[in-house]
């Protein structure tokens, strides 16, 4: 392996074993997304869309 592969892995590794323990919290409220753009433009279309 390369030397820059070998200082990389095990931070790598690291990150992923405690990314395992992070879970979502199951809420009973709806979330919502606050848009800071005008009705109709596509930014506000494009939340919309990922809001469905």
């Amino acid at each position: 392996m390369k030397r820059r592969d070998l200082l990389i892995a095990p931070p790598a590794l690291a990150a992923l074993t405690f990314a395992v323990g992070a879970r979502a919290q199951i809420g009973g409220a709806p979330v919502r997304i606050l848009v800071g753009a005008p009705a109709g433009g596509s930014t506000d279309t494009l939340a919309r869309s990922l809001a469905v």
